[in-house]
């Protein structure tokens, strides 16, 4: 079939190699090492990290004190990149594939504004694929893997490399041609947009240039949302002064505030089974913040531990989001406060978790409580006493039972769902 004039076959060809090739990384990666990698914290750590070597390595990215940058936009695309990898499905889909892709197309683009050289550029994708190197490496040899395994990754390593460099060179040559697609200048403007260091004013220059090629008046204050629904659904509810990402997974949406009832009111109406995310306001300089708070409320919905609304609102859950934001933490917490419950089986372990947070959090009777749960009032009473044994005077302590109360809300949920981390770390603990 001819491919269209503005999209050549050798284009396409890229693109599939590229999501290929990703995908391919991803999937030598071990599962189990992906899923820690989901950690709040580590995709930040690997790319702090990496601007470390990169500031040892290439001076357009250190200080005067050989100290790396934290405000350049490498930075922000680094572990804008790092939370994809960690953050995505198993096997990677090509959305997020494309989302990678975009992020080092703009990361050159905005680079050449700031007379960074593709050559300094090329260096810092060197340092960068040589951290991943090391970190196979380290796995192989905890691993035991052979020596096939490990030269198909570095491999794969190196046929990423080839589409780094030339997708940040694309992105170079694209400075001054804008493109002609509006959604297309709508994504980047929104990936700038969510990007660290927009107080830096190089990038709040370089934003404000997309927002113009974009005819946005940047506002004062937005709200990011984030839903399930793809793109091409939402776009017709909404506004033109509504952002909406077709990149991002999930969808992506970046609203001047206040957000207005007649909004949300037409995105919950028109949307089969919605549910919204929506972020506090926040100023343009904050929206990677408002993003990340967005897509965690959105998270939390669908593990259970936050009700499924057709509308959610982070400002009604900030301690819960506050508390799944470092997962580590409240691990800790959990272990500190709910010990005594990690020494029961797991069917009497989540009973008493759902009776100990129905009391607390009503102060019913054990009828009342007896019908919320359904069971027998007599089951709630004797749930009570091993309660009273385990814990003691703790739940007469009220600083304690605000922090627990806290905590059973955030993790019954997990408990439910068959997460087992909190009794695996509670066991290595001992």
């Amino acid at each position: 079939m001819e491919q269209p004039a503005d999209e050549p076959q050798s284009t396409i060809d890229e693109t599939e190699e590229w999501n290929r090739s990703l995908a391919h990384l991803i999937a030598l990666t071990p599962s189990d090492v992906l899923a820690r990698a989901t950690t709040v914290g580590v995709a930040a750590r690997f790319a702090t990290a990496t601007m470390r070597e990169v500031a040892r390595e290439v001076s357009a990215y250190a200080d005067e004190g050989g100290q790396a940058t934290t405000t350049s936009s490498l930075s922000s695309t680094l572990l804008e990149i790092a939370e994809d990898i960690a953050e995505s499905p198993t096997p990677l889909d090509e959305r997020t594939a494309t989302t990678i892709g975009q992020r080092l197309h703009d990361l050159g683009f905005a680079e050449t504004h700031r007379a960074i050289s593709l050559d300094d550029l090329s260096r810092v994708a060197t340092v960068a694929l040589r951290q991943l190197w090391r970190e196979f490496h380290r796995l192989a040899i905890t691993r035991g893997w052979d020596s096939d395994l490990l030269g198909e990754v570095g491999e794969t390593l190196l046929l990423v490399r080839q589409h780094v460099d030339r997708l940040i060179t694309e992105g170079q040559q694209s400075a001054g041609k804008p493109p002609r697609d509006p959604h297309v200048v709508q994504d980047r403007l929104i990936l700038a947009l969510v990007r660290e260091g927009n107080d830096n004013p190089e990038q709040w220059l370089d934003l404000a240039a997309r927002c113009d090629a974009a005819h946005w008046e940047l506002p004062d204050q937005l709200v990011v949302i984030r839903l399930h629904h793809d793109a091409a659904t939402v776009r017709p509810l909404v506004p033109d002064t509504v952002l909406v990402d077709q990149i991002s997974a999930p969808t992506r949406l970046i609203v001047p505030a206040p957000l207005s009832e007649a909004t949300t009111d037409r995105l919950t109406a028109g949307l089969t089974k919605p549910r919204l995310a929506i972020s506090t306001p926040v100023a343009p300089s904050d929206c990677a913040s408002g993003d990340r708070w967005a897509r965690r409320a959105l998270e939390l919905i669908d593990a259970g531990v936050l009700n499924p609304a057709p509308a959610t609102w982070c400002d009604d859950h900030t301690a819960l989001l506050w508390l799944h934001a470092e997962p580590e933490i409240r691990r800790r917490l959990v272990q500190e406060f709910l010990g005594p419950l990690l020494n029961e089986g797991p069917t009497t372990r989540i009973s008493l978790a759902e009776t100990m947070l129905a009391w607390l959090t009503t102060r019913d009777s054990a009828p009342v409580i007896a019908e919320r749960l359904d069971v027998h009032a007599q089951t709630v009473r004797y749930r009570w006493r091993r309660l009273t044994e385990l814990f003691g005077d703790q739940l007469r302590d009220p600083e304690f039972i605000g922090m627990v109360t806290l905590l059973l809300r955030a993790t019954v949920p997990l408990w439910r769902s068959g997460d087992d981390a909190d009794l695996e770390a509670f066991r290595n603990n001992r």
